[in-house]
């Protein structure tokens, strides 16, 4: 696993200008998906959760992301691992929502319907808000912005009150969309 962090470090690397930063996360996404095979092998499946997770995205194609992810839910699917499956559910979901696919959008919100009820069945607090948040990113056109950061704000108090604060400040860094616009941001809050 030290060589995941090797490949965290390339890739912050190159978003802060560094490196090459398509070709860096394109042979980040290589390895990853190596280091993924080997662990799933080892049936190290917690280890290829965070491997998936860190991958995704990472080439900047979502069809490709659908795969790997679909892929892992196949195999995360038949073993006892109810919360990577969730989270791995919910990747799913916000793939499928971001290809914009009428196909795909019914079953990304059965997948949403298996992630919460996985979430509560395990209990898993901090799942059902990362749900609750994709959601409502994901319905960011149809509600206004005050509202989304009321919501956001919520979300964030809960991260907060459970220690988690990374995921709270996260959802506050993203709540609202960038503008360097004043005038416009004050008119839409």
């Amino acid at each position: 696993m030290i060589e995941f962090y090797y490949y965290r470090i390339r890739v912050i690397a190159a978003e802060q200008g560094l490196l090459e930063e398509a070709g860096t996360k394109r042979d980040t996404a290589n390895r990853l998906d190596v280091l993924r095979e080997w662990t799933i092998s080892h049936n190290r499946l917690r280890e290829a959760r965070y491997l998936t997770y860190f991958r995704i995205g990472l080439a900047d194609n979502n069809a490709e992301d659908l795969e790997v992810l679909q892929e892992f839910l196949r195999i995360i699917s038949t073993t006892n691992h109810p919360v990577e499956e969730a989270q791995t559910r919910l990747d799913l979901a916000r793939c499928m929502i971001r290809s914009k696919g009428l196909q795909l959008r019914g079953e990304a919100q059965e997948h949403i319907r298996k992630v919460e009820k996985l979430f509560l069945m395990e209990e898993h607090v901090f799942g059902v808000l990362d749900l609750r948040d994709m959601q409502l990113r994901e319905e960011k056109n149809s509600t206004n912005l005050k509202d989304i950061l009321d919501r956001k704000l919520q979300y964030a108090e809960a991260y907060f009150k459970r220690a988690c604060y990374q995921q709270g400040i996260r959802c506050l860094i993203f709540a609202v969309p960038v503008s360097h616009d004043m005038d416009e941001v004050s008119q839409k809050t």
